[in-house]
């Protein structure tokens, strides 16, 4: 009963080490079914007594538990179960181990009755260390957000597997006769069980830091585009103010051309005044949210410098209002940014982008661009890269799209038609 238990708290350990990194995909009573199993299953695997047996079977029960509990990728899985198993359990037991050899050194009366290796009290106090160790650890990362499409996570496994590198190294050494060698050996063996928990919290300040300046960086645009659509309407309302100051001069044509029974030319006249107010109005107003407004007036601005004609279909009411705007910026901007340097690519008469922005129900947020391209593709697997001279340092916009399609609960395509790529982007407004 006692080993099930043990059992039962490595899964449970585990648990708040993925918790501490990614979200739970389930609740309590299902994650109570899953780890049942899990527990049970180190158990058995504890039970046959084999220490290599043990090192390689119980990584893989746990990770069918991570898998099966967290939203995260097989890839992910692996990895994270390994770094766990590696520095976090079979540490933290070789660097107990190495602490009870001191311990027997300095009081072996004491560590006979409490501290002997495998007893109820040196369990229990290997495991509220581990707990309460990552209890401290999910308070910085627990707002860690890692991207799905990073592929560098393997580089975690280089200090855990170092760490145990040297732990083993000292548990096949001859234990040192004199104190302050022995206190250098296990210092040295705690410090590096607590490296691999600080190398998580180096992270987590390091992304809150790298994610601070992003928002830095997108609040100034947001700024940007702020006076983009203060300047967009001042100059349409300049426009009105000079047709209002105008419109008597039109009245009075009006009238005389009424009192000679011309109704054609008054026709003809209000058909030419409202056209340019019209037109106007066109140039200068897509859609009612500010900020994307301001990026289709800005991607409006770039498309007449490239030579490329540009021509956008906004429905009226579409609900933005569940869209951060900073997010928004990077969606809508990073698109319509991609379609007309590819269009600029082509001939000059077949430059051309088209918009289209509607509501496809309620709740789903439809964004369309078709462009036409040059035919030329660069891909890794099934990933897009850039076609730019420095590549290295583009082709990160269809990852950022792509996560920020999922955060909204939708999804991003990209597809060929003949002359036209297409690019498609849907969100939802509900999300629990």
């Amino acid at each position: 009963m006692i080993k099930l238990l043990y059992a039962a708290e490595a899964v449970f350990d585990i648990y708040l080490f993925m918790h501490c990194l990614f979200r739970c995909k389930i609740d309590k009573a299902h994650l109570v079914i899953y780890g049942l199993p899990a527990a049970f299953g180190v158990w058995v695997v504890n039970h046959l007594g084999d220490p290599w047996i043990n090192f390689f079977l119980v990584p893989l029960v746990l990770f069918f538990f991570t898998r099966a509990s967290f939203q995260i990728s097989t890839y992910r899985a692996i990895v994270f179960t390994f770094i766990h198993h590696i520095s976090l359990a079979c540490g933290r037991e070789l660097t107990f181990v190495l602490f009870s050899e001191f311990l027997i050194g300095v009081c072996p009366e004491m560590c006979e009755r409490f501290f002997m290796v495998g007893s109820f009290s040196y369990t229990i106090m290997e495991y509220v260390l581990a707990i309460g160790i990552l209890i401290v650890l999910g308070r910085y990362t627990r707002q860690l957000e890692l991207p799905e499409n990073s592929r560098g996570d393997w580089c975690f496994l280089i200090m855990p597997i170092a760490s145990i590198v040297v732990l083993v190294c000292f548990f096949f050494l001859d234990f040192p006769d004199t104190i302050f060698s022995q206190l250098l050996m296990c210092g040295g063996a705690f410090l590096l069980y607590f490296a691999n928990v600080v190398i998580f919290i180096i992270l987590a300040h390091f992304t809150m830091a790298m994610n601070q300046t992003k928002m830095a960086e997108l609040s100034l645009l947001k700024q940007d585009l702020d006076k983009v659509n203060f300047d967009n309407m001042e100059k349409l309302n300049t426009a009105y103010r000079k047709y209002m100051h105008d419109i008597h001069h039109y009245f009075y044509q009006i009238r005389n051309l009424a009192m000679e029974g011309e109704n054609q030319a008054i026709m003809e006249m209000i058909n030419q005044v409202e056209g340019q107010i019209k037109a106007e109005a066109e140039k200068r107003i897509y859609v009612g949210n500010r900020i994307l407004n301001s990026i289709f007036v800005v991607c409006s601005q770039k498309a007449e410098e490239y030579g490329v004609t540009l021509s956008i279909e906004a429905e009226e009411n579409i609900n933005m209002t569940f869209i951060q705007e900073v997010d928004m910026i990077s969606l809508f901007g990073n698109v319509l940014d991609n379609a007309i340097e590819a269009a600029a690519k082509c001939e000059e008469e077949k430059r051309k982008v088209q918009v289209r922005l509607f509501m496809g129900s309620k709740y789903i947020l439809y964004f369309e661009v078709k462009n036409t391209w040059d035919g030329v593709l660069k891909r890794e697997d099934q990933r897009l890269l850039s076609t730019k001279k420095d590549a290295g340092n583009h082709g990160l916009g269809v990852e950022i799209i792509k996560e920020l399609a999922g955060k909204y609960g939708g999804d991003f395509e990209m597809m060929e038609k003949d002359e036209w790529f297409v690019t498609i982007l849907y969100l939802s407004g509900c999300r629990e």
